[in-house]
C-alpha cells in the first residue's frame, strides 16, 4: 500500500521526467501534468500543506493572469477560441497552486531536476541533427541543417528557450560545484556548452541568438566580478568554438540575423504589405496591435476575440500575406494587453518583474536569468498562446519561486 511519502517520491520523479520530456514530446507533457496532480493529491494532507504556503502574494499573482482569461470569456463573442485558450493556459493555475504546496525539494533533487532538462535538450539535440543530416545527405540542401527544418520536436524558437535556459544550469552547476553533486563529470557538462550555443545558432532564431549572446554575456560579467578569470577565458572559448563552428559548417546561419537589419532600417514606403518575411511582418503586426490596444485598452477585445479581431485589422489595411497565415501579435506584452486591456498587460509584467526581484533577492542566478530569457523572447514571439511557451513558463517559474530549496 503506498503511503503519501512514496507520493511525494512518485511526484518528484514526474517532476524531473516533465523536464527531460519538456523538449522532446509535446503530446506527452498533459499526459504526465496529470499524474504529477493525482500525485500531489495522495502525497498527504492537502489542507495541512495549503496552510503552509510561505508566499501567498505571489501565488495570487501568478493566478490572475488566468483568472482574467476567465473574467475575458465574459466579453468574448467567439466562445470555441476562448474555451480553446483557457484550455492551454490552464498550466497557469495548476502549476503556482499545485507547486505551491508541494514539499519543498531537496538540494539533490533540483539538481537532478536541472539534469533532466540538460539531458533532455542534449537528446533532442542529437535526434535533430541526426534527422538534419540524414536529409542533407539525400537532398544536399544546406537548409536541412538549419532553422525549422532542423528543430525536430519544437518551433526554434521554443527549443532555443529550452536551450538558453540548460545553459544557464550548467554554467551555475560548474561556477557552484560546492552546491552541486552531480553524477555527470564537470567536464562533460563544460562540453555541453559549446554544443548548446552551437545548436542555438544554427537554429536561427533571432530572439535566440540574442537570448544566448546576452546569457554569455551576464556569465562573463559576473565572472569578472568573482575574479574567476580562467572560467571568463574557458567561456569566452566555448562561445567562440560554438559560433565559428556554426559558421564554418553552414555559413548561412547568420542570414536571418543580417536581413532584421535591412528589414528593421527600411523605409515605411518601401515596406511590402503582402510579405510574411519574418521580421517585416512582426513590425506589421506590431502596428496593428498597437492600433487594436489604442481602441480597446482599458478590458481588450475579449479572450476568445483576440486573434479574429487582429485579423480583421490586417485584412481593412490590405496585409494579405498575414490574413492568410492568421497570425496573432508576435509579442506576448501586446497580445495581453490587446485580449484583456490594461489589467492583462500589468498581470503579466507585474508576475515577470516580482519574480526578477525575488531572484535577486534569493541570488538565485538561474531563476534571474529564466525571467530575461521569458521577457526577451516574449519580445518578438507570442509565447504564451501555444503550450511549448506556457508549460514552459509555468512549469519553471512556479518550481523556481515554491520548490527552490534555500541556496
Amino acid at each position: 500500500m503506498f503511503g503519501s511519502e512514496k507520493f511525494v517520491k512518485i511526484g518528484n520523479a514526474l517532476l524531473m521526467l516533465i523536464a527531460f520530456v519538456l523538449p522532446l514530446n509535446k503530446k506527452v507533457i498533459p499526459l504526465l501534468i496529470i499524474l504529477f496532480v493525482i500525485s500531489w493529491i495522495f502525497s498527504g494532507n492537502l489542507k495541512e500543506r495549503t496552510k503552509r504556503i510561505t508566499r501567498p502574494k505571489f501565488l495570487l499573482l501568478f493566478i490572475s493572469f488566468y483568472l482574467l482569461h476567465v473574467i475575458g470569456m465574459l466579453y468574448t463573442a467567439n466562445t470555441g477560441f476562448g474555451m480553446f485558450d483557457l484550455e492551454i493556459k490552464l498550466s497557469f493555475l495548476l502549476f503556482p497552486l499545485v507547486l505551491a504546496t508541494f514539499p519543498t525539494l531537496s538540494r539533490n533533487a533540483m539538481n537532478h531536476l536541472m539534469l533532466s532538462l540538460i539531458g533532455g535538450c542534449f537528446v533532442a539535440c542529437i535526434a535533430s541533427l541526426w534527422i538534419g543530416y540524414g536529409n542533407y545527405t539525400e537532398s544536399g540542401d544546406i537548409n536541412d541543417l538549419l532553422y525549422g527544418e532542423l528543430s525536430l520536436f519544437h518551433h526554434p524558437t521554443y527549443f532555443s528557450m529550452y536551450l538558453g535556459l540548460a545553459t544557464v544550469m550548467i554554467l551555475n552547476i560548474l561556477l557552484h560545484p560546492q552546491r552541486y553533486t552531480t553524477f555527470v563529470p564537470g567536464w562533460m557538462l563544460a562540453a555541453l556548452l559549446p554544443f548548446f550555443i552551437l545548436m542555438i545558432v544554427i537554429l536561427m532564431a533571432k530572439a535566440g541568438v540574442f537570448m544566448v549572446a546576452l546569457i554569455i554575456l551576464a556569465a562573463l560579467i559576473y565572472m569578472m566580478f568573482q575574479r574567476r578569470y580562467l572560467y571568463a577565458l574557458l567561456l569566452s572559448a566555448f562561445a567562440v568554438l560554438g559560433v565559428s563552428t556554426a559558421l564554418h559548417f553552414i555559413p548561412d546561419a547568420f542570414k536571418r540575423i543580417e536581413s532584421t537589419w535591412v528589414v528593421a532600417t527600411q523605409s515605411i514606403e518601401d515596406r511590402d504589405l503582402t510579405t510574411i518575411e519574418s521580421t517585416a511582418g512582426r513590425i506589421l503586426v506590431w502596428e496593428q496591435a498597437v492600433g487594436l490596444i489604442g481602441d480597446n485598452w482599458i478590458f481588450g477585445v475579449g479572450t476568445g476575440d483576440v486573434k479574429d479581431e487582429l485579423v480583421a485589422r490586417y485584412a481593412e489595411n490590405g496585409l494579405t500575406g498575414i490574413v492568410e497565415k492568421r497570425l496573432n501579435a508576435h509579442n506576448q506584452f501586446l497580445q495581453s494587453f490587446a485580449a484583456l486591456g490594461i489589467f492583462g498587460f500589468l498581470s503579466l509584467l507585474i508576475a515577470l518583474l516580482a519574480a526578477a526581484i525575488y531572484a535577486i533577492k534569493r541570488k538565485n542566478l538561474v531563476y534571474f536569468m529564466f525571467v530575461i530569457i521569458i521577457i526577451v523572447n516574449a519580445l518578438t514571439e507570442s509565447i504564451l498562446e501555444v503550450q511549448a511557451g506556457i508549460v514552459f513558463y509555468t512549469f519553471f517559474n512556479s518550481l523556481f519561486m515554491f520548490l527552490e530549496p534555500e541556496q
